[in-house]
């Protein structure tokens, strides 16, 4: 005799919970230790300010890269949503199979304002997390003076090379990462929505993905 399904999805749950529990205590409780033995040895030697400007400048670069981000994915995303097109006509993948999509979005266009938000605010929370790495030329930047020194093939000052390049190159990496997010999330956007169809070609894509997509690119 088959066991009620109630009770094996209730035991399934519990052991999903538990198991994420585990997870996180061993997670923030290895962070929280490792925290602790810096803040013991910082203060022990009598720099615990370099430890707390260290960790204000991960704070600061990770939330603004991290607004930047999710801004750009939110932005695009709200665009992508506006440019679709209102009579979508069904994909026809094959002679019999209609694409499956067309079911997806009419089960998420209720809630397309909160799953836009949710993607931006994810990536832009990944991002900052990974951005915080940088914090050294970050605080470089910040605190950059000049050497006295010019340099003889481009006019700058060696200071600029010390303090200020690093900054960039990470900047403009950034950047390039944040764009490339926002055109794979756009694409995507576009292609859930009905606005890109692969099997088209380029006339299977709306003009205002087209556009869009251009732009980015």
């Amino acid at each position: 005799m088959r066991a009620a399904p109630g009770p094996q999805l209730g035991r399934r749950r519990r052991r999903i919970v538990l198991v994420a529990i585990v997870v996180l205590v061993l997670l923030f409780g290895t962070g929280s230790a490792r925290f602790y033995t810096d803040v013991l040895w910082f203060n022990e030697v009598g720099f615990v300010s370099v430890l707390w400007t260290s960790l204000r400048a991960q704070f600061y670069l990770g939330l603004i890269v991290a607004l930047i981000v999710a801004g750009l994915v939110y932005v695009n995303l709200v665009l992508a949503f506006r440019s679709r097109p209102m009579y979508a006509f069904a994909r026809i993948e094959n002679v019999t199979r209609i694409d499956p999509m067309e079911r997806y979005r009419d089960q998420i266009m209720p809630y397309a304002k909160w799953i836009r938000l949710a993607v931006a605010i994810g990536i832009g929370f990944l991002a900052g997390l990974s951005a915080s790495s940088g914090w050294r030329a970050f605080l470089l930047w910040i605190n950059r003076t000049e050497f006295g020194t010019t340099d003889p093939q481009f006019g700058l000052d060696a200071g600029f090379y010390v303090f200020e390049l690093p900054f960039l190159n990470f900047a403009l990496s950034w950047l390039w990462f944040s764009l490339m997010v926002t055109l794979v999330v756009s694409a995507a956007a576009y292609y859930l929505l009905g606005a890109i169809r692969p099997e088209g070609g380029l006339e299977g894509v709306e003009s205002g993905a087209l556009a869009h997509i251009s732009v980015l690119l």
